[in-house]
């Protein structure tokens, strides 16, 4: 294998995923805004789409995983989610509920609510058999 090749794309890896985080230290919440400015064609779907800034969390949803099964329910009510940058908003909440497109799910711990389930001193199996959403 080329290891040339293999840098290279290591590199391109790491700036891809890298500069959004040090863009974000350097800058903080400035220039934080929706590219497309929150224009909407006429239909009222944003003019990039729904998902470009609409994510949240549930909180204070959560459980430290042992040997057993689990059920999580989460109510569809703003005293129960967050939005991307850990903030409550009664609007905003009514806002996403009005425009969503896809649900997907994270997994997460400590204040990385989307960045994966770990395992200390062992190994684990993580196996989500059923996901449900009800109005």
């Amino acid at each position: 294998m080329d290891v040339l090749l293999i840098v290279q794309l290591l590199a391109l890896l790491v700036v891809a995923n890298g500069t959004p985080v040090i863009v974000e230290k350097f800058l903080g919440k400035f220039l934080a805004f929706p590219i497309d400015g929150g224009a909407t064609f006429a239909d009222g779907k944003p003019v990039f789409g729904s998902s470009k800034t609409l994510r949240g969390w549930s909180n204070p949803i959560s459980v430290v995983l042992a040997n057993g099964e689990y059920t999580m329910t989460v109510r569809l009510s703003p005293d129960q989610w967050t939005n991307v940058e850990g903030e409550r908003s009664g609007a905003g909440f009514a806002k996403t509920l009005k425009r969503v497109d896809n649900i997907g799910l994270t997994f997460g711990g400590g204040c990385f609510f989307g960045h994966g389930v770990s395992v200390t001193g062992g190994t684990a199996r993580f196996l989500l058999t059923r996901f449900d959403l009800k109005p």
